[in-house]
């Protein structure tokens, strides 16, 4: 064990990428292809044996340079329960940074009316403009734009999509949360006056992770897609494999339930490891992933079929 265990996590841990379920893969990638410009870099389907996680189907897709920045996974056809008014989710909502004002229109205006909960506002305070819709599962997605989010020259960005914003959650317990992800994270609470709902800071400062109190009358709910929840896992990225196995030391010193051991990323280089919080959100650690040129993953005969040609 490293002597370094008790500072290792707070070097540096970043907001990464999403993993989420969903109840038709083909259709929620049209969707995020078509109304926010994701591409798909990798795709397995249904029956497949190379991903043991997903073995009803799996997408990787990606708005910027690198492998992916979302993760799609298709529940088996028994753990959907249309049922809603017995299910929660652990996934309140995600946002999203356009690249200018001028993409969160175009973004807007490309959306069908019936998927728009709320419409384009102007928060002269902050400075942002925003607007809500939802996903095929119906997860909510916050779109924003802030003129100090300019699109990134470094890469050939083809999607309306700058980067992602922060996303919130839901807790059974918001103040075990917080201590939770302070004492196992680093991350630190930003001073708000916002009842049941708690903001939480990165190393670089930045709101990347918000907990929400689950309201008392869906305590007792069960988690969607048979206890899984909407959210299949938050992926925190350090900067070297070093970083990472004194972070997993430090977990397991910490009694963190560790689901998967360090080991190689399979699609997209890195190293990585899965464990849970104390809602039972799986969260990964991982040491980044290769970056892809625009053309990656067009090969693929999903692409054709869905029409993904962005």
């Amino acid at each position: 064990m490293s002597p370094k265990n008790e500072e290792a996590i707070s070097i540096d841990v970043e907001l990464d990428h999403l993993g989420l379920y969903v109840q038709n893969l083909d259709e929620t990638i049209h969707w995020y292809n078509q109304h926010l410009g994701f591409k798909l870099s990798d795709y397995l389907p249904k029956g497949n044996t190379e991903e043991p996680v997903a073995p009803d189907g799996i997408a990787w897709m990606r708005y910027g340079k690198w492998h992916h920045d979302l993760t799609l996974i298709q529940v088996p056809d028994e753990t959907v329960n249309l049922n809603e008014k017995e299910v929660i989710s652990n996934l309140k909502e995600i946002c999203f940074y356009t690249n200018s004002k001028n993409a969160l229109v175009k973004i807007y205006d490309h959306l069908p009316t019936s998927q728009i909960t709320s419409e384009i506002k102007f928060d002269p305070i902050s400075k942002t403009s925003q607007f809500t819709t939802k996903d095929p599962d119906k997860n909510k997605i916050r779109i924003l734009h802030h003129p100090s989010i300019v699109r990134r020259k470094e890469e050939s960005h083809f999607s309306q999509i700058n980067s992602l914003s922060h996303i919130t959650i839901w807790s059974r317990d918001t103040e075990i949360a917080k201590q939770w992800y302070e004492k196992n994270l680093n991350f630190k609470e930003k001073i708000n006056f916002e009842k049941d709902s708690i903001k939480m800071t990165n190393t670089q400062g930045d709101v990347k992770l918000i907990i929400d109190q689950i309201p008392k009358e869906s305590l007792k709910k069960n988690l969607s897609f048979a206890g899984r929840g909407t959210l299949q896992q938050i992926a925190l990225k350090v900067k070297s494999e070093e970083v990472l196995l004194d972070s997993h030391d430090l977990l397991v010193k910490n009694k963190v339930e560790i689901v998967q051991a360090p080991r190689p990323q399979n699609w997209s280089s890195g190293t990585k490891f899965y464990f849970l919080d104390m809602d039972k959100i799986k969260i990964e650690i991982e040491t980044g992933m290769k970056s892809v040129a625009d053309s990656y993953g067009s090969e693929y005969e999903v692409i054709k079929r869905l029409n993904l040609f962005h």
